[in-house]
């Protein structure tokens, strides 16, 4: 996908991909959302991502992805952005990863893949403490 780190930025994501692998897991699960809500130059971006974490220390490198939402909180069309997203920050991470994404909200005119990389960059970044890295 040509628009993951394109927008956001490398360094944003290289910031933030430390930061997640230098997170200390030590529940079994963990709650994160992300929100865009932005006015700019007469167009709004929204986008709406709910996420559990779950960790596995007995087990490593392996992530896997659980989409549990509706079409009618966010369509399908978002899933590779998000997960590609996902993939991206989580990628040097050693614990196995079950990445839940459990529920959101898009709008039908506003959002985009954007959107949902933004929102998705903000779960994680709240999630570590770099909320105001993006």
């Amino acid at each position: 996908m040509k628009f993951i780190l394109y927008k956001v930025g490398l360094s944003n994501y290289e910031e933030l991909t430390k930061a997640f692998n230098n997170f200390e897991f030590s529940d079994k699960s963990y709650y994160c959302e992300g929100k865009i809500k932005k006015q700019t130059s007469g167009s709004c971006k929204y986008g709406e991502v709910k996420i559990i974490i779950e960790v596995n220390k007995d087990s490593y490198d392996l992530k896997t992805f659980s989409w549990e939402v509706s079409d009618d909180e966010i369509p399908i069309e978002y899933l590779d952005v998000i997960v590609t997203t996902l993939k991206t920050i989580s990628k040097d991470q050693d614990h196995s990863l079950k990445f839940r994404i459990v529920g959101g909200s898009y709008h039908v005119v506003d959002s985009s893949y954007f959107s949902f990389e933004i929102a998705t960059f903000r779960a994680i970044s709240n999630l570590v403490g770099l909320d105001t890295l993006y």
